[in-house]
């Protein structure tokens, strides 16, 4: 069987609380961590980093939101100066507005770089630390809607061979709705559950 995608990228790099794994986008965190060297020069920094791109590359204009670099200025400069039209926002007066105490904060640059997303309400209780790794990753794709049930199978155009569900070996299709609100199998489980716990567990 082909291996397959579950879900997209663009989610799987969000925060946990917003129904990502919180694995970093490698071209959006470079961005936000070359975004300080930005915050340094946009407030003058005293660092001998600063000091010295001054006295090489900025003698004439030392605001670095008009400064243009020089053809004959190095690779990594001219590419720098790329990176700060698009971090531009982030300012108002040359303050970094992301934090409110003004400090460069490389996370709330990569949250801005990602856009807002909606808030994932049980994240709390997917990542809990009592489940173990995997039941964690299982309870993750069931939020998301992602498991590779037989239904996504096909409809991602995957061999299947047989489509009823294998726990109750009812003639039905295995779907996610199926699995946690139908099955007989499950909603057996479901019961015990209930009473040992003495909670009513019920699938939304």
């Amino acid at each position: 069987m082909r291996k397959v995608a579950l879900v997209a990228w663009e989610k799987v790099y969000c925060p946990k609380s917003m129904g990502g794994l919180n694995i970093k986008g490698c071209k959006e965190w470079n961005i936000a961590s070359v975004g300080k060297l930005v915050w340094q020069l946009a407030l003058n920094k005293e660092s001998l980093w600063v000091r010295w791109v001054h006295g090489l590359y900025m003698k004439t204009n030392p605001d670095i939101w008009t400064h243009s670099p020089p053809l004959d200025s190095s690779w990594y400069w001219r590419k720098l100066n790329s990176v700060k039209e698009g971090v531009r926002e982030w300012y108002s007066q040359s303050r970094y507005i992301l934090n409110p105490a003004g400090k460069y904060s490389i996370n709330s640059s990569y949250l801005a770089l990602i856009g807002r997303q909606q808030k994932m309400e049980i994240a709390d209780l997917v990542w809990s630390a009592v489940a173990q790794p995997k039941h964690r990753f299982i309870g993750w794709l069931a939020s998301l809607g992602k498991l590779l049930t037989k239904d996504r199978m096909i409809g991602m155009q995957i061999q299947v061979e047989n489509v009823n569900c294998i726990l109750c070996n009812e003639d039905a299709l295995e779907s996610q709705d199926h699995l946690f609100a139908q099955c007989g199998w499950i909603t057996a489980v479901r019961q015990e559950l209930n009473k040992w716990t003495r909670h009513d567990v019920q699938y939304t």
